[in-house]
C-alpha cells in the first residue's frame, strides 16, 4: 500500500492506494514545519485521522508539503511519519516538486503553481533543474491571486474602474482606503487578504475590465517568470492552482497569444500525484 500526502499550511490531503485502487481519501488541517511545532503536527495526525489507518501495512509514503525545502524540515516530517506508520520507504519533498511530479510525471517541461502565490520550475523528468524565483507578493508573485488583488485595489483606489464596479467592490468589503491600508500592512496575513479579493474578480469576470485585469496578470507571469527560462517557447508548460483553474479561459488565451505549448491544468496537485504513483514505484 502507498500513502500520498499533499500538505499546505491550511489543508492536507491524504490518499491511501492499494495498487490502482483508492482505499481511503481524507482531508485534515495542514501543517508547515517552519511554523508548526512537532507536537502540533502530531496532534493533527492523531486527532484528525482514524486510528484504523495506523494499522495499515504501508510500503511507501510520499509526502509533499509547504515548508519542506530544507533538509531539517524534511527530517522532522519524516521522523513524525515514521513514528505513526510502518513504512519501508518514506520520501519528503516540497510543494514545487509535487507540482512537477503531478503535472509532468517523467516528462520534461515547465511546472507552474498559480494559487495564493506563484512559483515555477523547469523539470527534466526526474528533478528540478531550474527555478526562477517568484520573489513573493511584495516584489513579484505575478500570476497569483495576491497579484490579482493588488491590481484590483490599485484600480479601485485610483478611480480607474467603472463606477458601478467600484461601488460594488466597496459594498463587498465595507472598508475605506485607510482601513484597507491598515489591513494590508498591519496584519501578518496581508497577502492572503489580498488574494481573497480575487473572488470579486471571479464573480464579475464577464465585465471587460475584470477580464482585462486577469489577462494582464497572466501576461505579467509570462514576461517576468516564464520568459526567463531559456527555450521556454519549446517547452510543455503545465499549471496547478486555483487561479489557473478558475481563470482557465483567460490563461489559455494568453498562452495562445504568446504561441506557447500548454500542457495540463489542475486545480490541485493530488489528481496528478495519484495517477503518477498508481503507475510508478518510488
Amino acid at each position: 500500500m502507498k500513502l500520498i500526502i499533499d500538505s499546505g499550511s491550511t489543508k492536507a490531503h491524504w490518499v491511501f492506494l492499494e495498487g490502482e485502487d483508492m482505499i481511503y481519501n481524507i482531508e485534515t488541517e495542514g501543517f508547515n514545519p517552519y511554523y508548526a511545532t512537532e507536537k502540533q503536527i502530531k496532534n493533527i495526525i492523531v486527532s484528525q485521522l482514524s486510528k484504523d489507518l495506523f494499522n495499515y501495512t504501508i510500503n511507501e509514503i510520499h509526502f509533499y508539503g509547504t515548508g519542506c525545502s530544507s533538509e531539517k524540515n524534511c527530517n522532522i516530517i519524516q521522523s513524525i511519519l515514521k513514528h505513526y506508520f510502518r513504512a519501508g520507504y518514506i520520501s519528503v519533498n516540497h510543494d514545487l516538486y509535487a507540482a512537477a511530479v503531478s503535472l509532468l510525471g517523467r516528462d520534461r517541461g515547465i511546472a507552474c503553481i498559480l494559487g495564493t502565490g506563484s512559483n515555477s520550475c523547469l523539470w527534466d523528468g526526474k528533478k528540478i533543474v531550474n527555478n526562477i524565483p517568484s520573489l513573493g507578493y511584495l516584489l513579484g508573485d505575478e500570476g497569483s491571486a495576491t497579484y490579482l488583488g493588488k491590481m484590483l485595489l490599485r484600480k479601485v483606489l485610483r478611480n480607474e474602474l467603472d463606477k458601478k464596479l467600484t461601488e460594488d467592490f466597496h459594498d463587498s468589503i465595507k472598508m475605506n482606503i485607510h482601513e484597507i491600508q491598515e489591513r494590508i500592512y498591519n496584519y501578518d496575513d496581508g497577502n492572503r487578504w489580498l488574494a481573497g479579493l480575487s473572488v470579486f474578480i471571479s464573480e464579475n469576470i464577464l465585465h471587460p475590465e475584470m477580464e482585462k485585469i486577469v489577462l494582464q496578470n497572466f501576461e505579467d507571469f509570462v514576461k517576468n517568470q516564464l520568459s526567463k527560462y531559456m527555450g521556454y517557447q519549446n517547452e510543455k508548460i503545465s499549471f496547478v492552482g486555483s487561479i489557473s483553474w478558475f481563470f482557465k479561459p483567460q490563461l489559455l488565451k494568453v498562452m495562445e497569444h504568446y504561441h506557447l505549448n500548454t500542457g495540463v491544468i489542475y486545480r490541485s496537485p493530488m489528481e496528478g500525484l495519484i495517477q503518477y504513483h498508481q503507475k510508478n514505484n518510488r
